[in-house]
């Protein structure tokens, strides 16, 4: 496990509260690690002694989720295993090997997300430690301590979610003074790792965190946040009566307000989309606001420089790689586009979330996918080709092109989009999913329907209800698919529904993309540096 060592300076003010300076240093499983002493005489004992320090621990695992962190390489890996995305070499040659199945033990992509995840698991317990040893003195500061005992909680719950999603078995650490003693570990059961973790930990998140944030804190977890999650482990763990109890109580969390987009594209790429009512978790992306402890720094420069820094880099799907014409990085895949041509009641169907995903044109054959023009004009398409640039269909969601012609230079307007983790028609449609494999097939059908013909998508409803529990599923499938394309959720969708059962996750592989998948390849190898370091991992 890849680990840090926190640099606290008390010099740089960021409006009202202090940001953490966290300056990784990677080390193995294996090796001496979390020495918390540095030439500034940083005393760990003694420095987060109240409020405003506290939070600087908080504020550190935030960081963690741009660059370097959960940010870029995670949003591409993903999307290619689902074979959403076609990757090209781009800045790092091993991204193709995500859309072929044979990501190695020395790819340096999946290091870096395993080293992310955990990094995320280090920082969020060290800064719970601090949390729970610092004593209020005042009423609010009592709450500012459950609410940041929530982040810490939820952070440590939701990395271990993804890490055995992702590598199955991995180690488990239950606390900071766990990982500082015991730094190399043998590997956890999923299931293990599920009951001690995840599920704990996001229940007492629940109870801690807020709905909502004042305005100045967007972006932070709320408890909607955590109750998502914790559907999402209930579903893949087969509790589906747990699972419809938590998606209810966010659908009715007045105070919460989530509701549905007006406009599909604008819950992307919009100047500013972080307001937007669907949104459950994103991350923050901004250039303008420095004076905000939650305001994310380009690159490692927001773990060194402070606010003498900013953040042209934007969301890593609207940013100079993806941004970029001629398209350089990677494409929507034809596989993807395919999904929103099917059958609806008893006829071909183009789904109208084609032009509001990605950008494409006539095909071959005739018919139109994607959107055809932008502001720079119309959209070249050709048939992807493998190893071509600036071929087929190309990610319209995070894209500003309806916005600004052409950005081509580093820094570029991109906007101030937020990643999108999870949002209101996710939960809907997890909702559909638990009410079905509960055998409740007119629930699933009435809750797809709700999300096919909501204003912003207008799309045809099914006509008549599910002959069955397997007609059902299908059209869940197809539905989650082409509403969440190219958000990191339909390989873990796949991944989900292959431990459930309800698929062979190879066989839908190959009919949906004809990628043929080992059965190794359901979860990623653990890195070798890991291995080479880690005794108790082989």
């Amino acid at each position: 496990m890849y680990l840090i060592k926190l640099i606290v300076t008390r010099n740089i003010q960021l409006g009202k509260l202090l940001l953490v300076f966290v300056i990784p240093v990677f080390f193995s499983c294996s090796k001496e690690i979390v020495n918390l002493n540095d030439p500034q005489n940083f005393n760990e004992g003694n420095y987060y002694s109240n409020m405003n320090e506290c939070l600087e621990s908080v504020a550190a695992i935030y960081s963690n989720l741009v660059d370097p962190g959960l940010d870029k390489y995670f949003f591409h890996a993903i999307d290619a295993l689902g074979q959403e995305m076609s990757l090209l070499t781009g800045t790092e040659p091993t991204q193709p090997q995500f859309n072929n199945y044979n990501v190695d033990a020395n790819n340096p992509i999946n290091a870096w997300i395993w080293k992310s995840l955990f990094r995320h698991i280090w920082r969020a317990s060290f800064a719970l430690e601090k949390i729970e040893a610092w004593q209020p003195i005042l009423e609010s500061e009592e709450q500012q301590k459950k609410y940041m005992i929530g982040e810490c909680r939820f952070f440590r719950a939701w990395s271990y979610y993804y890490l055995t999603q992702l590598y199955g078995d991995v180690p488990m650490h239950l606390t900071a003074g766990d990982i500082k003693s015991n730094p190399a570990k043998a590997l956890t059961p999923v299931a293990e790792i599920g009951t001690t973790v995840i599920e704990p930990e996001l229940l007492n998140a629940i109870e801690a965190l807020p709905a909502r944030w004042d305005n100045k804190y967007t972006g932070r977890i709320t408890r909607g946040a955590a109750q998502t999650y914790l559907a999402k482990y209930y579903i893949g763990a087969g509790k589906f009566n747990e699972a419809i109890t938590q998606l209810n109580n966010v659908i009715n969390d007045a105070e919460a307000g989530y509701a549905y987009a007006a406009d599909f594209y604008a819950l992307f790429s919009n100047d500013d989309n972080r307001s937007n009512p669907e949104i459950i978790m994103q991350t923050i992306h901004d250039r303008s606001d420095a004076a905000s402890l939650w305001f994310y720094f380009l690159i490692d420069l927001h773990e060194k420089a402070g606010k003498n820094s900013y953040n042209s880099k934007m969301n890593y799907y609207s940013r100079n790689d993806m941004s970029d014409f001629p398209l350089t990085d990677a494409a929507v895949s034809n596989a993807n586009a395919n999904q929103f041509v099917y059958i609806l009641n008893g006829s071909s169907y183009i789904d109208p979330r084609a032009s509001m995903t990605f950008y494409g044109g006539t095909n071959p054959d005739g018919t139109t996918l994607g959107a055809t023009t932008y502001l720079g004009g119309t959209w070249p398409y050709t048939p992807y080709q493998e190893g071509a640039s600036n071929t087929g269909y190309m990610l319209k969601k995070y894209m500003p092109f309806e916005n600004v012609s052409m950005i081509s230079s580093f820094g570029g307007n991109c906007g101030q989009n937020s990643t999108v983790w999870t949002r209101l028609t996710d939960v809907k449609l997890l909702l559909a999913e638990a009410r079905l494999f509960s055998e409740d097939i007119p629930g699933a059908f009435h809750l797809i329907n709700e999300v096919r013909t909501r204003p912003a998508i207008d799309a045809d409803p099914y006509m008549t209800m599910f002959a069955n529990a397997d007609e059902a599923f299908r059209a869940l499938i197809r539905e989650r698919y082409v509403e969440l394309s190219c958000e990191q959720q339909h390989w873990f969708d796949l991944r989900r529904w292959d431990r459930l059962g309800k698929i062979d996750m190879t066989a839908q592989i190959a009919l949906e993309s004809g990628k043929i998948m080992p059965a190794g390849a359901k979860t990623l190898p653990i890195p070798q540096a890991e291995k080479d370091t880690n005794p108790f991992i082989d």
